[in-house]
């Protein structure tokens, strides 16, 4: 049943007739409908209106091989996104609306393919395509990637996935015009995945790590004219979910990477803007996914050439407390850090608030109201989040 193929498993034990000492056991299976249409639609306050549909077919070739083909869409509410494109003397810009915004996209089609090579191990290659906004530039991306990913343990659940990808990436409308250009962007990435969350979709107990190390390097078809990328990134993030007393759950969580270039600049060429992370590879950090009481991606360093290293750390902490039925109430704290050139556990900027979430038939509806707790000069003293729906 694990395998997805089959809608219906029964185990009937029959005696045997033949021996009284033996018995029959009889197994029925109904093979699952192996065509998926599916679609959602959802809103949050910064990424506006986000649509998204799936179509896929499991069990091709009758080997339990799926493809799949995924799309989402979405219209961006906030101005601050929009409103630089016109400042930048974007007028011309055909694929603009009057406010600056374009129609942010991407598509992805995947093939899985298990069991490949070695037992328990499945192969995923995609092709994926995007443009996406982002605070201080905007980004058109192609990329081709193929996954590994093979159990190490089924309980605990630990997997291993190794990744390689080739990603063509445009970088336009950028604050500073040296940015604005076509790169070639080649990296593996090995990871580990544990798991031991008593459910993954609504977690109420249990701990989830992963850890990444991306390689970027002309040895694995980054571009090298007219001047090489190179780079590692690590990643790593923790999260534990703890029960307490009255339905009250504990969530914590702490995240932090390093990313470290590692191309240097030829004699004669040290003050060019180039042999450096690419912008959009580098951290950044802000909004509801990692420091509320900021706006998405506030926290970056876009106008610094990162030619040593960049490192971020991000803590997490909310409490969720039982308010009317399926509706919650959730005070918590964020704090984080983004360094160049340097690293440590503390030096933090704060985010603090509280939100109510509520489980609703049309997916998660979320309102969380974060307080920069040190506001700086041209900085929000507040954020307010709200999503519903699929996001």
């Amino acid at each position: 049943k694990r395998l997805g193929i089959f809608s219906r498993v029964v185990l009937r034990v029959l005696p045997d007739p033949a021996r009284n000492d033996a018995k029959i056991l009889q197994i029925s299976v109904d093979e699952a409908d192996p065509g998926l249409l599916a679609g959602g639609v959802g809103i949050r306050n910064d990424l506006g209106l986000r649509l998204f549909g799936q179509i896929a077919y499991s069990n091709l070739w009758r080997r339990n091989h799926t493809a799949s083909l995924l799309a989402t869409t979405n219209r961006r509410f906030d101005d601050r996104f929009c409103t630089r494109n016109r400042e930048r003397g974007k007028e011309t810009d055909s694929t603009l609306a009057a406010d600056g915004c374009f129609i942010e996209f991407q598509t992805e089609f995947a093939y899985s393919w298990p069991w490949f090579a070695i037992p328990g191990m499945t192969m995923r290659p995609s092709i994926s395509f995007e443009k996406t906004m982002y605070l201080n530039f905007d980004k058109e991306a192609t990329a081709f990637a193929t996954t590994f990913e093979r159990p190490i343990f089924e309980s605990p659940s630990l997997v291993a996935s190794l990744t390689y990808n080739l990603e063509q990436v445009k970088q336009f409308n950028t604050k500073d015009a040296v940015d604005s250009r076509v790169l070639r962007i080649g990296s593996i990435t090995p990871s580990l995945r544990l798991d031991l969350r008593d459910n993954p979709l609504l977690p109420s107990k249990g701990l989830y790590a992963v850890a990444s190390y991306e390689l970027a390097d002309p040895t694995f078809l980054s571009q090298v004219e007219p001047f090489p990328i190179g780079f590692t990134s690590f990643n790593f993030r923790t999260d534990y979910h703890l029960t307490l007393f009255s339905e009250i759950h504990w969530y914590m969580s702490f995240r932090t990477g390093i990313q470290r270039n590692t191309q240097t600049p030829p004699p004669g060429a040290e003050g060019s803007l180039d042999y450096r992370i690419p912008i959009s590879r580098q951290f950044s950090l802000g909004g509801v996914g990692s420091l509320r009481g900021f706006a998405e991606q506030q926290y970056n360093v876009d106008d610094i050439a990162i030619r040593g290293y960049l490192t971020y750390v991000n803590y997490r902490f909310q409490l969720d407390f039982p308010f009317a039925g399926a509706l919650r109430f959730g005070p918590f704290l964020d704090a984080a850090n983004l360094l160049v050139d340097s690293y440590s556990f503390g030096d933090l900027r704060f985010g603090s608030g509280f939100g109510f979430h509520f489980r609703s038939p049309v997916g998660p509806v979320n309102f969380d109201w974060g307080f920069n707790l040190a506001p700086r000069p041209n900085e929000d003293t507040s954020r307010f989040y709200f999503s519903i729906g699929i996001l």
